[in-house]
Formats: structure tokens, C-alpha cells, sequence
């Protein structure tokens, strides 16, 4: 998926900017995540992927964002020097941020800011079309690691997928309910012939019903 849409993007952003295209809300369908964890007994890579890892939201009028983080981490094997090998199970990695943000380099990275803790956190733009995006960068947080709270800068590559502007349409259409079906002059009917069938959302469809 990550090269078709790298080979596809020159073609589909010719008319759109990237504040234009980033506008909206997304998935993150896939993450691909690295860090080090740097304590005083020992040092430890940590690495692995994640699919459905969370949602983000940029408004491209006002330039704010949110972002939430929400994935399970692979298992891993860590060393401890004079303890051993220690199998680590996976665990929730769960980071929220929100605030603003602004493209630099002819809008190919996206800068963040939280407006809580004032961290920034920078991203590259590898690709953006209408429906997908792959973004890279790294994001600060901090994490509770097996009961002690560790600070990280975890480096990820996120493939984003828009979430349809219409699917708050869809499910309005879905609540909608029936109130009256009427002639052309307005008067109640409900036998067959031209009808006009009105909704309980102000929508009005023209039907012609058949014995």
C-alpha cells in the first residue's frame, strides 16, 4: 500500500495543498514504532508495529489538532546486567495531545504543538492524497512501563486513512423516519399513485406507487 501510494501521490494532489488535504478526520490503520528505554541498571530498544493505533483530527480554518495514541506494543526480551533475560508481555502505550499546528518546507513537515505541556513534535510528510497519508516523526510522552514512569521519545511512521465526511450523513439517514406521505396538493394518502413521502429530517421523496 506504502508504494502505490507514494507512485500515485504527484498525480492526485495537483489542485490541493497539503493544510487542504490533511484537513479532516483520520485513522492511523498502521504504525510502525521505535524507542529506547535509558535506565540506570540498564538500556533497551523497543520496536515493533500496530494497526488501528488511534485517530487524529486536524482542522485546516482555525489550525487546531488532537491526537491519540492507543496500541499494544510487541512482546520483547529485555537484559538485565547480573539479573538476566526478562520476557516482557505487551502492554498499552496510551498518549493524547491536542493544540496547533503549522506546515513548514513547502508544507512537507507538519509541526505540532500541545497547548497543555507546550511539547512540539515534528513530521514529514512522505505522502498525502484526498484518502491516505504516511507521516514520520517523533513524539515525546511519557509512559507507565511495569508500574515506573518512563519519559520517551518514541520515533513512528504512521500510514493514516480519512475518515469519510459523509458517514455522519449515513447514519442521519439511517435515523430518519417516515412522518406522512401526501399528494401534490398536500392532501394525506396512502394509496397508490404519485406520492410525495416526508421525513422526519425535512427530506422529501417523490415516489410512484403501482397497485
Amino acid at each position: 500500500m506504502k508504494l502505490i501510494l507514494l507512485l500515485l501521490t504527484p498525480f492526485l494532489i495537483l489542485c490541493q495543498n497539503n493544510s487542504d488535504l490533511l484537513n479532516g478526520n483520520w485513522n492511523i490503520i498502521s504504525l510502525e514504532y521505535s524507542t529506547e528505554i535509558d535506565l540506570e541498571l540498564f538500556q533497551q530498544d523497543i520496536s515493533g508495529e500496530s494497526a488501528d493505533a488511534g485517530t487524529c483530527y486536524f482542522n485546516s480554518i482555525d489550525y487546531t489538532y488532537s491526537m491519540g495514541l492507543n496500541f499494544l506494543t510487541e512482546p520483547l526480551t529485555i537484559s538485565i546486567p547480573l539479573v538476566g533475560d526478562y520476557d516482557v508481555p505487551s502492554f498499552p502505550v496510551e498518549n493524547s495531545s491536542g493544540g496547533n499546528w503549522t506546515l513548514i518546507n513547502d508544507e512537507n513537515t507538519l509541526l505540532t504543538t500541545d497547548s497543555t505541556t507546550g511539547l512540539e513534535s515534528s513530521y514529514e510528510i512522505i505522502a498525502l492524497t484526498n484518502d491516505l497519508a504516511i507521516i514520520s516523526g517523533l513524539i515525546p510522552f511519557s509512559q507507565d512501563i511495569g508500574g515506573m514512569i518512563v519519559d520517551l521519545e518514541i520515533d513512528v511512521e504512521m500510514i493514516l486513512e480519512k475518515i469519510e465526511s459523509n458517514s455522519l450523513l449515513n447514519e442521519l439517514e439511517a435515523q430518519k423516519h417516515l412522518i406522512k406521505i401526501v399528494d401534490l396538493y398536500g392532501r394525506e394518502m396512502g394509496h397508490p399513485g404519485f406520492q410525495l413521502h416526508i421525513y422526519s429530517d425535512g427530506s422529501i421523496e417523490k415516489k410512484y406507487l403501482v397497485k
